[in-house]
């Protein structure tokens, strides 16, 4: 007998713009700030749009128990926009109580309150990708952040788990990128 998948993936395709490594399908949008509605641009509402149309159209009855939001980054999207895409899968589905619900998050695409809007709308876990604390490796990869961006997304994460506001959350390290070396690797894991 067929049994209903319990989880599901949703891409979120926008960068800024594409890091050296990246070999996952994105659209790359450029370093557009927010503008007074929250929306980051009119490519994005269209895609949320259609997106929720594709949820909506998959005969799928059952509760899912987690639900992984990836990228491409998904902390491109405002806390609203992701308040309202989980409630699609919340009225559509129905998630379990203490089902798992994970973002990625990039560490130039995000704030503190972002962060609390976030868990607001339904996030329990956070993927932070770092990829380095060295800002050199960080600027040959073509991150946006910095370290210093790197170490406060972190301590946002330790205080809102020790607060139990999130379950779980964790961090992306990339190995042999551009510009590193074995004593970049050893500080960037010892961080």
């Amino acid at each position: 007998m067929f049994k209903p998948p319990r989880s599901a993936y949703v891409h979120i395709p926008f960068c800024h713009r594409r890091c050296f490594y990246c070999d996952f399908s994105i659209v790359p949008i450029g370093d557009e700030v927010k503008n007074t509605t929250g929306n980051r641009s009119k490519v994005i509402s269209n895609y949320l749009y259609f997106l929720k149309k594709e949820i909506l159209s998959i005969k799928h009855k059952s509760p899912l128990s987690t639900i992984y939001i990836g990228g491409g980054t998904p902390s491109i999207l405002d806390p609203t926009q992701m308040a309202e895409l989980i409630s699609i899968f919340e009225i559509h589905y129905g998630i379990d109580y203490g089902a798992e619900i994970t973002m990625e998050v990039d560490p130039a695409s995000f704030e503190e309150k972002d962060l609390y809007g976030f868990i607001n709308a339904g996030i329990n876990r956070f993927s932070l990708g770092a990829q380095s604390f060295n800002n050199q490796v960080l600027k040959e990869a073509g991150r946006r952040h910095i370290s210093k961006d790197v170490e406060e997304a972190c301590c946002w994460m330790r205080n809102a788990k020790k607060d139990k506001f999130i379950k779980s959350w964790s961090l992306d390290l990339i190995q042999n990128l551009p510009k590193s070396t074995l004593s970049t690797w050893q500080k960037d894991l010892e961080k």
